[in-house]
């Protein structure tokens, strides 16, 4: 495990909101890129479980019967370490390359099965 992994990180519930929580990047999974209704850009977001955040909280509906479940939080950049928000940049780019190629082929079999019925 790298160091940069037990490290902390701000997230948040929405790029424009102010409620937020502290998690291990280690901790956050299927990092992507998001442009929300009204934000100016992209964004990266990520999912963490709810019993991963640290410090702080990120509103929602939890009780004993349906926790643990995944949260999408936003990391902003400007209250990550550049380091890491570089790589959580670089995880989201090839989840999205990732993403992409997987639809680009279920396309092309969709067509190769219509074509050939």
């Amino acid at each position: 495990m790298r160091a940069n992994e037990e490290m902390l990180i701000r997230v948040y519930g929405s790029w424009n909101g102010w409620q937020n929580a502290e998690v291990r990047l280690e901790d956050i999974r299927r990092v992507h890129w998001f442009q929300p209704d009204h934000a100016p850009h992209h964004l990266l977001y990520g999912f963490v479980s709810c019993t991963d955040l640290v410090n702080g909280h990120i509103p929602h509906e939890c009780d004993n019967s349906s926790a643990p479940h995944d949260l999408l939080v936003c990391v902003l950049k400007r209250h990550v370490v550049p380091s890491v928000y570089a790589e959580l940049a670089r995880r989201a780019t090839v989840e999205t390359i990732a993403n992409d190629r997987a639809r680009r082929l279920a396309t092309r079999s969709s067509l190769t099965i219509r074509a050939s019925a």
